[in-house]
């Protein structure tokens, strides 16, 4: 029995991957290359990030492509629903029951391409119930799915033209691919809105992934992807699993690509994909099954099994093509045609199951293969028949040499050891993709994607990266309060804090409303707009020509400070109260200096302290730790009386408007954070902001 076309190009793919790896794993080859990119983030390979962003419209052909397809199949396959997963169906928007076709199994005479007819040939192969008459109502002009293979095949080209003539190419193609595939998620998440759960909602689930499958191969096809110079990858991403669910959602789904349909998990299968995944080869993995299946009984019945279901049903498929096509006379079993045979879920497996049907099965080929007029036709029933006649009730070598069994099972599970591979390596490629939604940055995705910084995934005829352009040019202020430290440690937090809410925040704000135009980021070009209010800075950027008004503001805000500071200094109360605790303070002094010498005293001779009894060295760093913690407490009190001045640092710097990066925290809130190197200039520039200005004011009056 011939494996299907998935399979064997599967097999191939890992082969042309390998050979180009150069011993590389399968994951580092598949890994988006920093140096191929026109924009990623990250400070090195090992977290290399790509933002890219899906639009909406491409997420809405899609979800609309999946439900749609999924009504197509509940249609044809009634009687497999139970009557309230039905009449449930019919209440959900966009069901409609006359839109599906009359059941078909060969390419429709409008399909002239042949990539379109390869699509319809393959969709009963990947899975029985899409049958080309569905498939041919889902891609008609105007339906979802024609939408969605149109919405890939413009992506793809788009893709394709951008990275034209790049040295080196960027994967552009590779990147669209990946982040259509991260979508597979939503889908299943639409799969699961639907009632219909069992083994009919398992069938009807892979069918569905058929179906995408079959659409992005379409799409990948007529865009020419496979002879781009990241063909290969892309051919990686465009599986199965990731719209099936994983590998652990395949069994029982019905998908037949691998040459047979898994029931069950195959015996070791973790073991082979491992062991592809470190550099094995799908050979020596079929050479493992083959000799387990060999060694062992139960594993041969089960595999037997698989294989002669497989080999019906792809005898089955050939006769169905011939009866549509009037090359072979039809015959019915238990009422169901042959086509229903092959494509109803479950329908096959319960005629194997009754001997009387497997009997009428006979019986009815054997008579029609005697009317039929060609060899072909003659040959394709009595094959039918004869499976059914030696099928047995556990399956085993109904038909199939052990032969035929072992290289048909050990094949079809290799290829799905190699493509779970690949899966788990593409998985890690997309992980480098950082999808964005928005909120991340102020102006949201078209600022960042104007900017360059991008990648937009959508249907809007414009590049999927633009250009990046410049970034605009504009002063960074950054203002700080000198001291800060030392205040809150004499003054504490309270009486810091409503000191600079008075006399820094408030003034400095005020000043700078005057200039700000109520722009966000970059919205407009003019006034200053706040970048960071911390502990004891402010730190603005803008238009420079109002940054250098506004330092001139603070300037003048701080000066009115001091100059009222001297005014009420000046009272006679102030005054008092400041003779009074330097008195104070003054007497405990003289009374720690005379303790003091006499420590000293003691310990030039040897001798303990006279005063405590204590030993001269310990007292004495005794006393001069309260000596310094008296001087601390002096200069709180005496600024607590007076009022202290300010002195701020203030400098401007000139380059690159801020990044500003928002992102939300449901304990924090949102948090806006703006990131530029001129601002981090500005921040250490207050540092050395008297010299700055002293060398200034050196060069102006030698110029006068």
């Amino acid at each position: 029995m011939k494996t299907v076309g998935y399979a064997d190009e599967r097999l191939e793919l890992m082969g042309r991957l390998r050979k180009s790896a150069q011993g590389r794993t399968l994951a580092d080859m598949l890994r988006l290359d920093a140096k191929a990119l026109r924009f990623h983030l990250g400070t090195s390979l090992a977290d290399l990030r790509v933002p890219v962003h899906v639009d909406g419209s491409v997420q809405s052909a899609l979800h609309a492509a999946v439900r749609d397809l999924f009504f197509l199949l509940a249609l044809r396959h009634r009687a497999a629903l139970r009557q309230n997963e039905y009449d449930r169906l019919i209440l959900l928007d966009g069901f409609d029951p006359r839109a599906v076709r009359q059941t078909s199994f060969n390419p429709p005479s409008s399909a002239r391409s042949e990539n379109v007819r390869n699509a319809f040939l393959e969709a009963p192969e990947l899975h029985p119930a899409l049958d080309g008459g569905l498939l041919a109502s889902w891609l008609s002009s105007g339906r979802p799915g024609r939408v969605l293979a149109g919405t890939l095949n413009a992506l793809l080209r788009r893709a394709q033209e951008e990275s034209a003539g790049r040295e080196p190419a960027e994967p552009t193609t590779w990147i669209v691919l990946l982040a259509v595939r991260s979508l597979s998620q939503q889908v299943l998440g639409t799969l699961r809105e639907f009632p219909i759960s069992g083994p009919a909602g398992r069938l009807m689930h892979g069918a569905v992934a058929a179906g995408l499958l079959l659409a992005l191969r379409l799409a990948m096809r007529e865009a020419g992807v496979r002879d781009s110079p990241s063909g290969a990858f892309c051919e990686a991403a465009a599986a199965a699993l990731p719209w099936v669910g994983g590998l652990r959602s395949l069994w029982g789904s019905g998908f037949a690509g691998y040459g047979v349909s898994f029931v069950e998990a195959p015996a070791r299968i973790d073991h082979h994909l491992h062991r592809i995944a470190q550099g094995g080869t799908p050979e020596e993995v079929a050479a493992d099954v083959a000799a387990e299946l060999v060694g062992s009984k139960d594993a041969m019945r089960k595999a037997a099994r698989h294989v002669a279901l497989a080999r019906l049903r792809s005898d089955l498929l050939v006769l169905v093509r011939m009866v549509e096509l009037s090359r072979a006379p039809p015959f019915s079993v238990e009422g169901l045609s042959l086509a229903q045979l092959y494509a109803a879920p479950g329908a096959l497996e319960r005629v194997l199951a009754a001997p009387a049907a497997r009997k009428e099965m006979y019986e009815k080929a054997r008579v029609t293969a005697k009317a039929a007029t060609t060899d072909a036709a003659r040959d394709a029933i009595e094959a039918a028949g004869a499976l059914a006649k030696e099928w047995k009730e556990d399956g085993a070598g109904a038909g199939v040499s052990q032969e035929n069994v072992v290289k048909t099972w050990a094949t079809a599970v290799a290829a799905l050891a190699a493509d779970a591979a690949l899966d788990g390596a593409v998985d890690q490629a997309q992980a480098q993709l950082i999808h964005r939604h928005g909120t991340e940055s102020e102006g949201g995705i078209e600022t960042q994607h104007e900017a360059g910084k991008l990648y937009l995934i959508g249907l809007d005829e414009r590049p999927i990266l633009m250009k990046r352009v410049r970034a605009p040019q504009m002063g960074h202020l950054f203002c700080d309060m000198k001291d800060f430290t030392k205040r809150t440690a004499f003054l504490k937090e309270t009486v810091v804090a409503d000191f600079l809410s008075r006399e820094f925040y408030g003034p400095i704000l005020t000043a700078a409303a005057r200039h700000a135009r109520g722009a966000a980021h970059l919205a407009d070009k003019g006034g200053i707009y706040l970048n960071n209010l911390l502990g004891d800075a402010v730190s603005f950027s803008g238009d420079v020509v109002a940054l250098l008004q506004l330092a001139e503001d603070i300037r003048s805000a701080l000066g009115s400070y001091a100059r009222r500071l001297d005014s009420e200094g000046s009272r006679e109360a102030v005054a008092k109260a400041t003779a009074a605790l330097e008195e104070k303070f003054n007497e405990r002094r003289h009374q720690l200096a005379d303790e003091m010498k006499t420590a000293r005293e003691a310990q030039r001779q040897g001798k303990p302290d006279p005063l405590s009894g204590e030993e001269a060295g310990p007292r004495l760093r005794s006393l001069e730790a309260e000596l310094r913690r008296l001087e601390d407490e002096r200069e709180r009190d005496i600024a607590l009386a007076t009022g202290e001045k300010l002195e701020a640092g203030i400098f401007i710097s000139f380059g690159a408007a801020p990044e500003v990066a928002t992102f939300e925290d449901h304990i924090f809130g949102q948090i806006k954070v703006s990131i530029a190197e001129k601002i981090n200039e500005s921040a250490r520039g207050t540092a050395r902001n008297a010299g700055v200005r002293a060398r200034v004011d050196a060069i102006l009056a030698s110029e006068r």
